[in-house]
């Protein structure tokens, strides 16, 4: 289970709709369901860290220094998924797939993770959200393409 900032818990089963996400997966196999959450959780991971490396943000323009170079950085404005820097919060963006439940989330060594998320002392740059909000169709179609995939395997067997 990834230890770290900020997770968002997303329920495959009915009657636990987290983050307006909801999927009734109450009868399906587990083995579909856990396929569907790994293949969601991949989508998210790689659309999550593409999205933070994009240069399209409009925030402030900072002059910084990394690794002894100076370069100009532009900040993300409030409600935009964070701008990357040093790719220390990118490279800990993972998902956990446990059981017929999937957590995504930040880890590793970015501490600001949670600041940017929720906004604690600024304005929120919620990526994560941002990022679940967006694959929200992938989601169900993740969901629907496993579904068919097991009710095939189950019912033509060979």
């Amino acid at each position: 289970m990834p230890r770290g900032n900020v997770r968002l818990l997303i329920n495959g089963r009915p009657g636990n709709p987290e983050r307006g996400l909801s999927i009734g997966a109450g009868d399906l196999p587990d083995r579909a369901v856990r396929l569907a959450w790994d293949n969601i959780g991949r989508d998210h991971q790689r659309t999550m860290v593409r999205d933070m490396r994009k240069r399209d943000k409009t925030g402030i323009i900072y002059n910084v220094r990394i690794r002894g170079r100076r370069r100009r950085h532009q900040a993300s404005a409030p409600g935009q998924t964070p701008a990357n820097m040093t790719g220390l919060m990118a490279s800990g963006i993972d998902y956990v797939v446990t059981g017929t439940q999937m957590e995504f989330g930040s880890t590793g060594g970015a501490f600001y993770s949670k600041f940017l998320e929720l906004g604690e002392g600024m304005a929120p740059r919620p990526g994560l959200t941002n990022t679940v909000n967006k694959l929200e169709r992938n989601t169900y179609n993740y969901f629907a393409d496993e579904i068919q995939r097991e009710l095939f395997r189950q019912f033509n067997p060979q």
